[in-house]
């Protein structure tokens, strides 16, 4: 697989680019494959009475697919690798209400829990959980 990028300044350039491309990957000119593609008339642009910036050159640049593949090895995201005695929601729960006895201690509660963006112990997954233990370990 190859990837192309490929910038130009209108779509005459465009269509130059892309027929270019089309010969020299296929080796044969597009017309002979597609006629119906000189049959479409492109219009062309009124010139501008106005003088112009010089057009700048289309630039074509070739990826290679170890570079295609490297973009997509950094872009899966990584699991976090747990200990093996990660604590159940159960445990957790139970151990939050036996540290949590008064009202200010559910506040802390309620403010540790939104430092790790959690919104109640249920929903919780393993590193969370780990993290809760921790903070009810702390406060015993």
């Amino acid at each position: 697989m190859i990837e192309l990028k490929i910038t130009v300044n209108d779509a005459a350039d465009l269509t130059k680019e892309l027929t270019a491309v089309y010969e020299k990957v296929v080796g044969e000119p597009m017309a002979k494959v597609y006629p119906e593609a000189n049959a479409v008339e492109h219009k062309k642009e009124p010139k501008a009475t106005k003088k112009t910036e010089p057009k700048a050159e289309p630039k074509v640049e070739e990826v290679s697919e170890e570079d295609v593949k490297a973009e997509v090895v950094k872009e899966e995201p990584k699991q976090e690798t747990l200990p093996v005695d990660v604590p159940s929601v159960e445990e957790v729960r139970a151990a939050v209400k036996e540290a949590c006895d008064t009202k200010e201690d559910k506040q802390e509660l309620k403010a540790f829990l939104e430092s790790i963006k959690l919104d109640k112990v249920s929903n919780a997954n393993g590193g969370q959980r780990l993290a809760i233990m921790d903070w009810v370990k702390s406060r015993a």
